[in-house]
């Protein structure tokens, strides 16, 4: 069995993972090329991806990477030769509450080894 601590910082390597993918999402949300039409699927130059977390047995959590699906969106543009673009999949609004949620489930694993340390100080206090 897992002790507190390794459980809560695993939780912190999940917050830090997940919010570093939302992070990447959002710097490449621009990226464009060119697409044939607006029937064609879509394939974007960058992919993507979300961060899943997963409970582990015996306690703690692991992060496991999964595509966006659709990874792309055509839209009109007039500015490429082919008259579309392909933009990745991405919603900025949906990917700062991403970043919010990691914040918040970081900071509550952050409160879990402050507490699993005050009481361990408190342990070594206990006069005989």
């Amino acid at each position: 069995m897992a002790s507190v601590l390794n459980i809560a910082v695993s939780g912190l390597q999940a917050a830090s993972r997940r919010f570093s993918v939302s992070a990447n999402n959002i710097a490449n949300a621009s990226v464009s090329r060119p697409a044939l039409s607006d029937q064609v699927a879509a394939t974007a130059g960058f992919a993507p991806q979300r961060a899943i977390d997963e409970s582990v047995a015996g306690g703690g959590v692991r992060t496991a990477l999964s595509p966006v699906a659709p990874g792309a969106v055509i839209v009109p543009d007039n500015s490429s030769q082919t008259g579309f673009s392909s933009f990745p999949n991405i919603n900025v609004f949906e990917e700062y509450l991403e970043q919010k949620q990691a914040i918040m489930a970081y900071k509550a694993n952050e409160l879990v080894i402050r507490a699993q340390q005050d009481l361990d100080q408190s342990l070594l206090d206990i006069e005989t």
